[in-house]
């Protein structure tokens, strides 16, 4: 971790950010290359950054594997494309141009899935890291003690209350939080449930009868378990890290969506909103955190990217998707809406893109 440290902070942090956009671009954009393959797409090139090409390898296949120099993006480029944002060319579409491989000849349902591809690739991604992130490093172990208690729930109508401490379930004693939901999801529904807790240094014992709900209704506080001033960690197998990995990757996705959602009707607060220079401190930050906090912050950067791309903006893949659904119910294909459509789309992610920059410019030379 020493050796990660040193080397970020010898040049600036400039390393790990290249690093972790590289990656994530190289893995949304294999997406796309893989699915498009698979409908018998020719790619033209696979590039990773944008800018003046530093060197290229060609496959078997024809493809233009090209790395270049501003290495903030990239794209694949379809035969049949006028240029990496998948404009198609001035000339026209033939029949037979199916069966050679031009993207722009496909039905609409295979441009759907390879303009998907992306996206599903980075939150796929996401959760492959997070797994074997749970798998290999482990849990921290979380004391089961009562955070809040949800309104209505069984736990607040047998009188469970925030800062309990729960020592028992069923008769069989509880050690962590996690220990502690997998006997409230395993007990016999039915069938009456105890509950032995703490509670301001005194012991009490609940029971809900005929409990047949696999959930109580509460959060944990989050307290960690410490031993000599270090984290305890709990081994997690296979099954377990997926569904961590799972849950937390359904959580991040869900809250990026509802942060879209409150911007959208203008409740969101621009404080919590980061572009390229905000990615670079974190990432930086992260990588002299050690692998444990650069690996969190991949996936978050990752489904980030998806969900981002999905957007009905053009160019982003769900812009496109929306502009060929939009042909396809208006039953005319119109170069001049895709034309049109690309260039509010530049317009719009250039000025945003502009914004959130010198807002997080602003806010660290406030910070600093």
């Amino acid at each position: 971790m020493d050796i990660l440290a040193t080397l970020s902070s010898g040049i600036g942090g400039i390393v790990p950010v290249i690093l972790v956009i590289s990656v994530l671009v190289f893995v949304h954009e294999w997406g796309h290359y893989a699915v498009a393959r698979w409908y018998g797409v020719h790619v033209d090139v696979f590039s990773i950054g944008f800018g003046p090409e530093l060197g290229h390898v060609m496959d078997k296949a024809g493809t233009r594997w090209r790395f270049a120099l501003i290495p903030l993006g990239g794209y694949v480029k379809f035969r049949g494309d006028e240029d990496a944002t998948s404009m198609k060319a001035a000339q026209p579409t033939e029949a037979g141009d199916i069966q050679s491989g031009h993207f722009h000849a496909q039905p609409l349902l295979p441009k759907i899935w390879i303009l998907l591809a992306g996206p599903a690739a980075n939150i796929v991604f996401a959760l492959l890291v997070l797994w074997a992130f749970y798998f290999s490093h482990g849990i921290a172990v979380i004391e089961p003690i009562v955070g809040k208690v949800v309104p209505d729930s069984l736990a607040e109508r047998y009188g469970i209350q925030e800062n309990d401490h729960i020592l028992a379930i069923d008769e069989q004693d509880v050690d962590d939080f996690l220990a502690m939901r997998a006997l409230i999801q395993s007990h016999e529904a039915g069938t009456d449930m105890t509950i032995v807790l703490l509670r301001e240094g005194q012991q009490l014992r609940l029971v809900i009868p005929e409990m047949a709900s696999s959930t109580l209704g509460f959060y944990a506080t989050g307290s960690v378990r410490e031993k000599d001033g270090q984290t305890q960690l709990q081994e997690t197998g296979l099954g377990d890290s997926l569904v961590l990995a799972w849950n937390e990757t359904w959580f991040i996705s869900g809250a990026i969506i509802r942060f879209i959602g409150k911007i959208v009707r203008g409740d969101g607060s621009m404080d919590d909103v980061g572009g390229p220079v905000r990615i670079a401190e974190g990432t930086s930050m992260a990588w002299e955190q050690g692998w444990a906090s650069l690996v969190r912050l991949v996936a978050l950067i990752s489904i980030n990217l998806g969900i981002f791309n999905l957007l009905p903006i053009p160019p982003l893949d769900g812009g496109q998707i929306f502009l060929y659904v939009a042909e396809k119910v208006g039953k005319r294909n119109s170069e001049a809406l895709r034309i049109w459509g690309y260039q509010l789309g530049f317009f719009f992610l250039i000025t945003v893109l502009v914004f959130v920059t010198w807002h997080d410019i602003v806010r660290l030379i406030g910070n600093g």
